[in-house]
């Protein structure tokens, strides 16, 4: 079993509801001069905690895929992926 290596910005699980951060700072939406309103020190202390405090998503499915052929012996590194994927996020500058 070889899988895809890939870097960059985290893709959402499926069937996983991510944390809407929108919701969250809705007081910094745009005023009627088109400014965008600055949120409250106590609000933006609070908006951190309750970020801090969640866990990352996390596929236990496919952790457990993993590991099952890992111990079955069919895990197979492709080394030349890996290479290709860190040249890629890097843009060349390694």
């Amino acid at each position: 079993m070889v899988d895809p290596v890939s870097f960059g910005p985290a893709r959402p699980l499926q069937g996983r509801k991510e944390p809407s951060v929108e919701r969250r700072v809705a007081s910094a939406s745009p005023d009627k001069g088109g400014a965008v309103a600055t949120p409250s020190l106590p609000k933006l202390v609070s908006l951190a905690a309750a970020l801090a405090s969640e866990t990352p998503p996390v596929d236990t499915a496919k952790i457990a895929q993993i590991r099952n052929a890992i111990a079955m012996g069919s895990y197979r590194i492709d080394p030349e992926a890996i290479a290709d994927a860190m040249v890629a996020y890097y843009g060349g500058r390694v």
